[in-house]
């Protein structure tokens, strides 16, 4: 991901039971392999792979950098399944959508109706206070006024589009996590740490156009 500063945060869903959480919360980071964990003796945790921390719920985010230091001002998003062999990923316009969420839970609600049984992840391209809701979001906080958007002004006379694409691809054996991405003629090539290449017809350019 093409990311700046992170943060773990609190509060992950306004729900019946709270979630138990073991992110260091309101701390900064710089990479989803050593995030700020709230315990003395072990103090940082890796974001990179789940399941991992059973037992928690936690909320953490990341930021884009800003449109004009990205090749073709396209932000993204990508998660491989290794046992399934395909990713998913996102591209979006990081002047709208800014921010991923990162909703992690592993068996981290314990009372009803989960009763420890829930284990997912969701990645969520937002332009918000991570799940704070629209008040706080169109507010002064810490995260606009670090620079980064954290609400949409809209207006009657000037529509607002937000143009998304996602999609899912099969995986060669030794794929692991996504370093890089390389824009072609509608194409993108998704590049993995261990050096394997992966290529997929996309018009990414609709992020940026809305034509398809």
């Amino acid at each position: 991901m093409n990311q700046r500063i992170c943060r773990p945060w609190a509060g992950a869903c306004a729900s019946l039971c709270v979630p138990l959480l073991c992110g260091a919360i309101g701390k900064e980071f710089d990479r989803l392999s050593r995030v700020p964990l709230a315990w003395t003796d072990n103090e940082w945790g890796d974001c990179t792979s789940f399941p991992a921390r059973r037992g928690f719920a936690d909320l953490l985010a990341i930021f884009s950098e800003k449109p004009g230091k990205l090749p073709q001002q396209i932000a993204w998003t990508t998660a491989t399944n290794q046992d399934g062999g395909y990713l998913w990923f996102s591209l979006r316009d990081p002047g709208l959508l800014p921010t991923t969420v990162f909703w992690i839970e592993n068996q981290g609600r314990h009372g009803m109706p989960w009763n420890g049984r829930n284990r997912c992840l969701g990645l969520e391209d937002v332009c918000s206070y991570l799940n704070e809701g629209m008040p706080i979001s169109a507010q002064p906080n810490d995260v606009n006024r670090k620079g980064i958007p954290t609400a949409i002004e809209l207006t009657p006379d000037r529509p607002t589009a937000v143009n998304y694409i996602q999609g899912v691809a099969k995986i060669p054996e030794g794929f692991r996590m996504v370093k890089d991405l390389e824009f072609g003629t509608n194409e993108v090539t998704f590049v993995s740490v261990t050096g394997k290449r992966m290529t997929v017809p996309v018009n990414f350019q609709f992020v940026r156009t809305g034509k398809l």
